[in-house]
């Protein structure tokens, strides 16, 4: 039996960022809970997005002029944490991830949020994450590469600190005062 090789797909462009945006803003529209509804959404989402990236694992560049404005939408619902649904905001963290499997993590962190206000939030994200959940190690991936161009940003850690509570670099294991 002869089985055809697949054919293999060149673009010149981006050709499905519209899909793409809306999958991003299909988080957005996420049922909130646990349900089997809901989980099967989200896998229906993240397969279809990964599915569309993955035609562009030859040809990652064509990508580039979407990776702003993608991380920026989806850095939206990380920014809101509190306020929105554990689910949203890990499958923001598997869009990201995939993002970055497609365009490789250097191109990718380029884009990503990178002010010194920021290393207060990366880290408290982080240090709510379980080493131990097998489900949300995307979520933890990107909040390493993320922390690892925010702790490279020259600023004083006592801007961060306030009075009443234990300093920055203490409250997150990064420097033992004796």
């Amino acid at each position: 039996m002869f089985i055809e090789p697949e054919l293999k797909r060149y673009y010149e462009t981006f050709v499905g960022y519209k899909e793409v945006d809306s999958l991003i803003d299909a988080i957005g529209q996420l049922d909130v809970g646990d349900s089997i509804e809901c989980i099967n959404q989200v896998e229906h989402i993240t397969e279809k997005f990964g599915r569309i990236l993955d035609n562009f694992q030859e040809q990652p560049h064509l990508i580039d002029d979407k990776i702003a404005q993608m991380l920026t939408k989806l850095f939206v619902y990380i920014n809101q944490k509190q306020q929105i649904a554990s689910i949203k905001y890990h499958t923001s963290f598997k869009f990201i991830y995939h993002i970055s499997k497609v365009r490789g993590y250097k191109v990718v962190i380029r884009y990503m949020p990178h002010e010194a206000s920021d290393l207060p939030l990366a880290f408290q994200l982080l240090s709510q994450e379980s080493p131990s959940d097998c489900n949300t190690w995307q979520t933890r991936y990107v909040l390493l590469i993320w922390l690892s161009l925010l702790v490279t940003i020259p600023f004083n850690c006592e801007k961060y600190d306030t009075g009443s509570e234990t300093p920055l670099m203490e409250r997150y294991g990064l420097f033992v005062v004796d």
